[in-house]
């Protein structure tokens, strides 16, 4: 005897395979969204590496500086307009961080960055290198307030786990920067190592442009 409704065997059998898709596509939803997140982390702490790593550039080759843009005098004038730039600049970009998209400023962060070092690379004295120091602490003070809200937003549960790579990346970046430009800057003369500088950060802003996403697991941002 049937009644209206009554499950048959072909209907469970029906109901078990929309389950079976249902699961299977739920699946592979979270593990693209695993995916993205994993690459997002992986540009945004190699960008806090690279920031770190352009504090330090011009300590590492500093000696091979003097003998063409002047006395340590004017060299450690040139290091305290980027480090000021830098540390001063962190205030007013944590509330640009709150009003614009994060992911287009941690992008102009280092394109900025690999400008700038393309520009101190070719200068040719004082005011340029001025100029282009400057312009490299514009994209390093960038970086900060943007990148540690990106990493906050991108899981909650993970949320420790991520910031303490991130902390991580940034020290690795800057130990090695120093090691790498000391000896690049000793095999090709300083101008081409802040070249070779610049590329790195050009090529981080779009690594940036195509991996970072700007509405993590959360959807806060």
């Amino acid at each position: 005897m049937f009644f209206w409704g009554a499950q048959t065997p072909e209907r469970m059998d029906v109901s078990r395979d929309i389950e079976s898709i249902n699961g299977k596509s739920l699946l592979t939803k979270e593990i693209k969204l695993m995916r993205k997140e994993i690459q997002s982390l992986i540009a945004i702490v190699a960008s806090h590496g690279a920031m770190h790593g352009y504090l330090v550039i011009l300590p590492a080759v500093l000696p091979l500086m003097k003998e063409e843009l002047g006395n340590y005098f004017i060299l450690g004038l040139l290091s305290s307009i980027l480090y000021m730039v830098y540390g001063w600049g962190s205030f007013p970009v944590g509330l640009l961080a709150d009003r614009f998209s994060k992911k287009k400023m941690i992008i102009l962060s280092m394109a900025l960055c690999g400008i700038s070092s393309i520009l101190i690379s070719l200068s040719n004295g004082l005011l340029t290198a001025a100029f282009a120091f400057t312009l490299l602490g514009v994209g390093t003070c960038l970086y900060h307030p943007v990148g540690y809200s990106l990493i906050s937003l991108l899981s909650e549960e993970k949320r420790g786990r991520y910031m303490g790579i991130q902390g991580l990346g940034g020290n690795i970046g800057m130990a090695m920067a120093f090691f790498i430009s000391a000896i690049a800057g000793s095999l090709l003369g300083w101008r081409d190592t802040f070249l070779i500088w610049g590329i790195v950060g050009i090529a981080l802003s779009v690594i940036n442009l195509l991996f970072v996403i700007e509405s993590g697991l959360l959807g806060l941002v």
